[in-house]
């Protein structure tokens, strides 16, 4: 195992903060000055580096008001369910790889702690899991299959226990499979999965992990070619979404734009049409307009425009979004080179010859 060296800063005038004690005269090293905060203080970590001098990791962190994150219900039961699902340890190489971008940093760590680990200890398949998950990110599919299905094993062997781990399990093999175009072995995995999340919560109980599955077979069907099957399948998700989450949830906004893009495989534009516009409609409510997802939303409206023969009934969607965007990000950003170009064109496509 290593060390990891917490650095925080505190600033005694902030209001709202939790009780905190100093006990620097009970220090082990006369130049710390250590302080006991606490629990459920709230901290943003500021950065987390490798000191190879001291051989150790060095997160920093500051202090904030307890005011300072009001969660919705839904984002609290994520994070509770991060904290039932991982051990600190293996949280801590989560937040490294996908907080704060350091995957391959994030990938010796796991690595480490699976040579010092025992065989059998608890954290082993969690471990190999999410190594297998930026293995896969990486490209590296073949790694990250021998990681899963090593995990994979474990977990069987724990059945009761980690059904959850294994539903999860099938759904990363679901989506390397999909990735390779085996799309039946997909299929397959994700069945897997919703049978065991069906043991999990119940057959005729609707659950969000049983959606979002539900949503992976119908994309699976789409890569496949089975436009008719996949929106079944995301008809459904629609309809679940619509019962478990907030209202215009990122989830929702993402499946819009997969429903518009199979009614465009399909020859659907005007409907295709119209749940690109939602999708882009919702967004702006919920997103900053500076969002990159935003402009993969334009993206998409230009795209189902220009096959429509229909420009100039959205030139003032995109001139208005350009102009958002040039206050935020200013003329050097590379998004606005790229909605300069599809504000043009629809401007020239609409201007009579």
């Amino acid at each position: 195992m290593q060390k990891a060296i917490i650095e925080i800063s505190f600033n005694t005038s902030i209001q709202d903060t939790n009780v905190f004690a100093e006990i620097a005269h009970q220090s082990i090293f006369n130049d710390e000055k250590e302080v006991v905060f606490d629990y459920n203080s709230l901290f943003n970590v500021t950065s987390v580096e490798y000191d190879w001098y001291d051989i150790a990791w060095i997160v920093k962190m500051t202090c904030v008001s307890n005011k300072t994150n009001k969660e919705h219900p839904y984002v609290n039961t994520l994070r509770e369910m991060f904290v039932q699902n991982h051990s600190p340890s293996v949280g801590f190489g989560i937040i490294m790889a996908h907080g704060f971008d350091k995957r391959q940093q994030a990938i010796r760590y796991f690595d480490q702690m699976l040579l010092n680990l025992p065989h059998h200890h608890v954290d082993v398949p969690d471990i190999s899991q999410q190594r297998a998950i930026l293995y896969q990110e990486k490209g590296e599919h073949a790694l990250a299959l021998q990681d899963y299905e090593r995990a994979l094993e474990i977990r069987r062997q724990r059945i009761q226990e980690n059904l959850l781990g294994i539903s999860s399990l099938n759904d990363n093999i679901g989506r390397l499979h999909s990735a390779k175009s085996d799309f039946q072995a997909s299929l397959n995995s994700y069945q897997v999965s919703m049978s065991t999340y069906e043991e999990l919560y119940g057959r005729e109980k609707d659950h969000i992990t049983k959606a979002k599955v539900n949503e992976s077979i119908g994309l699976t069907y789409y890569r496949s070619g089975n436009t008719s099957k996949a929106l079944e399948y995301l008809a459904h998700t629609q309809l679940l979404y619509k019962q478990l989450l907030p209202e215009k949830h990122l989830l929702q906004i993402e499946l819009l734009g997969h429903m518009g893009a199979i009614h465009e495989a399909m020859g659907n534009l005007t409907l295709a049409e119209k749940f690109f516009r939602r999708q882009l409609n919702w967004s702006a409510t919920v997103l900053p307009v500076d969002h990159p997802l935003i402009i993969t939303f334009l993206d998409s409206i230009y795209r189902i425009h220009l096959r429509m023969s229909q420009t100039s009934n959205v030139i003032k969607i995109f001139t208005g979004h350009l102009e958002k965007m040039q206050k935020i990000l200013g003329q050097q950003d590379p998004v606005i080179p790229r909605l300069l170009f599809m504000t043009a064109s629809l401007l020239e496509l609409s201007t009579p010859v």
